[in-house]
């Protein structure tokens, strides 16, 4: 008997072994997905109604038209930027109760820019963007068939719109880390760890993003940009964002959270990490953007 031929024979008629189901995602999907960043660029495309930008909706800001409940009149409302509250510890009893804990407030909407010096452009009367909020939305039509050029024309919109912004986003940033904060005094959980030196931070794995505050970190004296990126030899996520917390807040937000929080209280670094994070990692780089723009104080 040739062994060789039926070798040879059944080689090509057995049945080849299945490839993993897709569901089996392989590490480096796992991480993207878990990746701050990939999340943003994945938003969907809207257009910036001022600049005529198109972009992932993650560097947009959202407005609705809303109307005053007393007054009646009809203002321009900032989206998504509602009081930060902590995750439930018990999933919601029904679907509706889910809807109504998230559901923001309905009406037309529009996009714009995330960024102060924008926002701030379109107050200054010798700026080519000035006056741009009237015409955020005048090819929108609502569904009864009417246009809404009406409503625009007396819909208010705050001087101060870009300032207002930048507070209401720094509440947030400081409202999360005294949360994570609480979390690792209480609950002995690693969501912010201080590092003692930039070399440090390379023996953790659960990496998101530095926080540095003002301060020599070890023997390094040298002073952090706005925003800088340390480099770490890994195969993924070896690239981390620094981000400069004196520049993104103010000395009131920084007093604020050294007072309130003995983790925070002390140190120049801290590494901000693992999943529940996510969103405050977003949140921090788009203030990061917010404030590149120019005229934040």
């Amino acid at each position: 008997m040739d062994l060789a031929f039926f070798d040879a024979r059944e080689r090509f008629t057995r049945r080849k072994q299945r490839e993993k189901p897709y569901s089996k995602k392989s590490t480096f999907r796992k991480l993207l997905e878990l990746n701050p960043y990939a999340q943003a660029l994945a938003t969907p495309i809207r257009m910036c109604s001022v600049t005529k930008t198109p972009m992932p909706k993650f560097f947009l800001q959202q407005f609705r038209l809303v109307t005053h409940p007393e007054t009646d009149e009809t203002w321009w409302m900032a989206q998504n930027l509602k009081k930060w509250e902590p995750p439930a510890e018990t999933e919601p009893n029904n679907k509706l109760d889910a809807d109504k804990t998230c559901r923001e407030s309905a009406g037309p909407s529009a996009y714009v820019l995330s960024s102060h010096g924008l926002l701030d452009s379109m107050q200054n009367k010798r700026s080519p963007y000035a006056g741009k909020q009237r015409g955020l939305m005048h090819q929108t039509i609502f569904a009864s068939g009417a246009p809404i050029g009406q409503y625009l024309n007396k819909a208010l919109w705050r001087h101060d719109m870009g300032p207002f912004l930048l507070e209401i986003m720094r509440r947030r940033v400081v409202e999360q880390l005294l949360y994570f904060a609480d979390k690792v005094e209480k609950a002995n959980r690693r969501y912010l760890i201080k590092c003692d030196s930039w070399d440090e931070v390379k023996q953790y794995n659960h990496r998101g993003c530095m926080l540095y505050f003002e301060g020599p970190v070890g023997t390094d004296t040298a002073v952090i940009p706005q925003l800088s990126a340390m480099s770490i030899e890994k195969r993924y996520n070896g690239t981390l964002a620094v981000h400069n917390m004196q520049q993104l807040l103010t000395e009131e937000h920084i007093q604020r959270l050294r007072a309130e929080s003995t983790v925070l209280r002390d140190g120049s670094l801290f590494l901000l990490g693992r999943r529940p994070t996510i969103d405050l990692q977003l949140l921090l780089w788009k203030l990061q953007g917010y404030v590149s723009g120019g005229s934040a104080q």
